[in-house]
């Protein structure tokens, strides 16, 4: 499973397991406070994980893009290189 996250948006105007043509506006991206108080940027997150897992036993709060270096096999595993599909 392979789950692609889009961070700090507003005005989303899509829904999930929906398909869209190439071109289709997804969203906006947010400003303070709407996108967790972040300067306005996209987060492009890749995560190899069941879809269960990311959305419930983790939870989206969790997955800050961030770990221990000691952990840098796995969590590239995990959290693949987003540039690598765009």
């Amino acid at each position: 499973d392979l789950v692609v996250i889009f961070a700090h948006l507003a005005e989303v105007q899509v829904a999930p397991g929906r398909h869209y043509r190439s071109g289709t506006v997804l969203a906006q991206v947010g400003s303070p406070p709407f996108n967790g108080n972040w300067w306005p940027h996209l987060h492009v997150q890749l995560v190899l994980k069941n879809v269960f897992d990311v959305f419930v036993k983790t939870g989206l709060d969790k997955l800050d893009g961030y770990g221990h270096p000691t952990d840098i096999e796995r969590l590239q595993v995990e959290y693949p290189d987003p540039l690598s599909l765009l």
